[in-house]
């Protein structure tokens, strides 16, 4: 999502093998005063620290909403045309995700397929998300080029540069007939969080750092399997887990600097 192309992969938190070990601090590169802008250090520091999460993602509808849209004819024959391209792309790997579990994992390797005028590695991490969360919710491998026609359609933000407005995927997962509880709070969500194993799926959206916006937003999916929950996407070629709770995983992130903006819990 937003700023992704600032972000390294080896930036990105991470479900570790020790999940209470921080990654360690890394230099950053001295500049002169005169060369500091007002807005660098805005977006870095005061956009997640003093923009509440419900405006942040009001932020994004708005960003979503402004963007200028081709002619409906247009713009059908150009997601028509990716969409053949996206299908031959994810036909040659999808043997191999079956075969890993049938989920999709490490986004990197996806350069080869489009969303909108950017690449599924750089702006397709919430489109991603909703595969995964359809996946373990229904046992079935989805169309994973028609999700990311369906979203080109509603849910990109300036054509796929910024990724995926996140409301959207809310008001997806209600159409395909889910249950779907969002929140903006973590103490909230914590509080609230059932116990109960019964099926669902979670999708987190965060900063990769809560106090720099430049490192990016990221979007990933929590799914429930027989022996506990799984974390997709996050970095590695598998998905990390099993965790006792989803808890576990949000206070993960939490150690890791990382800054949470929604939640989403879809069950049946």
């Amino acid at each position: 999502l937003l700023g992704q192309k600032f972000l390294a992969q080896k930036d990105r938190p991470r479900g570790p093998k020790n999940p209470t070990k921080a990654p360690p601090a890394r230099a950053e590169k001295i500049r002169p005063k005169s060369q500091k802008c007002v807005i660098i250090p805005f977006m870095r520091v005061l956009i997640p620290k003093q923009l509440t999460n419900a405006r942040m993602l009001g932020i994004l509808k708005g960003l979503r909403i402004a963007s200028l849209k081709l002619p409906a004819a247009a713009e059908g024959r150009l997601i028509g045309k990716r969409y053949k391209a996206n299908a031959k792309a994810f036909a040659s790997r999808r043997k191999k995700i079956i075969a890993d579990g049938g989920f999709i994992e490490y986004q990197d390797a996806f350069d080869d397929m489009r969303y909108g005028l950017a690449t599924v590695r750089h702006s397709g991490c919430e489109v991603i998300a909703a595969y995964n969360v359809l996946r373990g919710m229904t046992g079935r491998t989805p169309d994973f080029a028609k999700l990311i026609a369906t979203f080109e359609k509603r849910g990109m933000i300036l054509y796929g540069g910024l990724g995926t407005d996140p409301g959207e995927m809310k008001a997806f997962f209600m159409e395909q007939g889910f249950s779907v509880e969002e929140y903006t709070d973590t103490e909230e969500f914590l509080a609230n969080e059932r116990q109960a194993r019964d099926r669902r799926a979670y999708v987190l959206t965060f900063y990769n750092d809560r106090e720099n916006l430049l490192k990016g937003i990221h979007t990933v999916a929590v799914t429930l399997g027989e022996d506990g929950f799984y974390l997709h996407n996050d970095g590695g070629k598998r998905a990390f887990g099993p965790y006792g709770s989803i808890g576990q995983i949000v206070l993960c992130y939490d150690r890791m600097r990382a800054g949470m903006i929604s939640i989403l819990r879809i069950s049946c």
